[in-house]
């Protein structure tokens, strides 16, 4: 298992440079952003409960994007996943029971019909969450994740990358994130051979919305 300390030291010896340890939070709050932004993989798949008292709920902390969205009636489990535009549009007055539609909203999960105090009702939420943060208070170099376990050269690449920025040295930042991206690609790829289970040959990437 590879951690925050045992990057650190990597990208001094990679660099070959002993002056870099003032910028290393720095760099490192730009690679977890970098990869929130660029990455959606099963092992950031998470399975939670969201209950509606209204026609909103707040969704996860850690939320980055939906998977999918089930009730909990075994006969009628399916949601349907819209644009809020289209939810808010085709609002009809008066219908209640288990909700057909939901539509991510700011930070918030709006579905319809709407749940009340006093019928709520609960849906199951299977979401994409960020990956725990290394940087932490104390600091621990200890602190790892997933990706410093399963895609370490990712993670280097990116860390690299992103100290470039911060040192405002554009040819190192170009070079490395280069790599990083074409981790990304290889990683995509594995995700969706892996989803497949063998099936047809139809890739469907999963990328995340805005790219």
């Amino acid at each position: 298992m590879t951690t925050y300390g045992q990057l650190k030291t990597d990208a001094a010896v990679w660099l070959t440079r002993d002056d870099l340890t003032p910028f290393f939070d720095t760099a490192m709050r730009l690679t977890e952003a970098y990869l929130s932004r660029r990455l959606r993989t099963r092992a950031g798949e998470t399975v939670s409960t969201i209950t509606f008292t209204s026609d909103t709920a707040a969704l996860p902390a850690n939320f980055l994007s939906l998977v999918s969205v089930t009730t909990q009636d075994a006969e009628s489990p399916s949601v349907d996943v819209v644009d809020p535009i289209v939810l808010r549009t085709h609002v009809v007055q008066g219908l209640t029971g288990q909700p057909r539609r939901v539509a991510v909203e700011g930070l918030n999960l709006l579905a319809y019909p709407a749940g009340t105090v006093a019928d709520p009702y609960t849906l199951n939420l299977t979401y994409h969450a960020r990956f725990d943060t290394v940087l932490t208070t104390p600091a621990d170099d200890s602190n790892t994740n997933w990706l410093f376990t399963y895609a370490y050269d990712l993670m280097l690449y990116a860390f690299l990358s992103r100290l470039g920025e911060v040192l405002q040295d554009e040819d190192l930042e170009q070079r490395y994130n280069t790599k990083a991206e074409r981790c990304i690609e290889t990683l995509i790829l594995q995700e969706n051979l892996a989803r497949s289970s063998g099936g047809p040959r139809e890739m469907r990437v999963r990328m995340p919305e805005g790219t």
